[in-house]
């Protein structure tokens, strides 16, 4: 196919999120190569192929059914030689269901972030690594599932961390 042109990136994308709207696996995964890296920051490190995306998706789904990316509030840019785009988006959720990993219980609450994503697509169009950056302890915060950063929960978190970064500097230590 070559370098797509600035409407085929606009319509690539458009379809793209419009399949994550319809929460539509089956419409969205073909849009990427089978070997499609994706970063998402609710993972510990990126995924790579359909399978494991269509789980990703299907955790998603099942915790947020009414995911979706209101589409006025979804801007698309794309390098000159198309082979790279980016969409900032506001993405709404609520987490009526329970999301695996890690294990988070229903909240019902509802959200509304902003993110940004990145796309790189191969010499036929199709995504060939997607990567998205938005706050996830924000995220996470806004729907019950950690506490507030002003809250004496959280400061107890905080110290459990630096205790633990304490104790790794000590084992380091002693194994010198």
């Amino acid at each position: 196919m070559g370098t797509m042109t600035i409407d085929g990136v606009r319509t690539r994308l458009e379809a793209f999120f419009g399949a994550f709207n319809d929460r539509d696996p089956e419409r969205l995964l073909p849009l990427c190569r089978e070997d499609v890296v994706w970063d998402d920051p609710i993972r510990p490190a990126p995924i790579a192929g359909w399978e494991a995306v269509a789980d990703l998706l299907a955790a998603q789904f099942t915790a947020f059914a009414d995911l979706h990316f209101p589409e006025e509030e979804i801007e698309i840019y794309r390098s000159f030689d198309a082979r790279l785009a980016a969409a900032r988006w506001s993405m709404v959720v609520t987490m009526t269901g329970r999301l695996d990993p890690p294990g988070y219980e229903p909240t019902g609450k509802t959200v509304a972030i902003t993110g940004m994503s990145r796309f790189e697509f191969d010499r036929s169009g199709l995504i060939s690594r997607y990567s998205a950056v938005y706050d996830t302890m924000s995220l996470a915060q806004r729907l019950g599932l950690l506490p507030d950063a002003d809250s004496l929960q959280f400061r107890a978190l905080v110290g459990l961390e630096q205790a633990e970064q304490l104790g790794r500097k000590f084992v380091r230590h002693l194994h010198r």
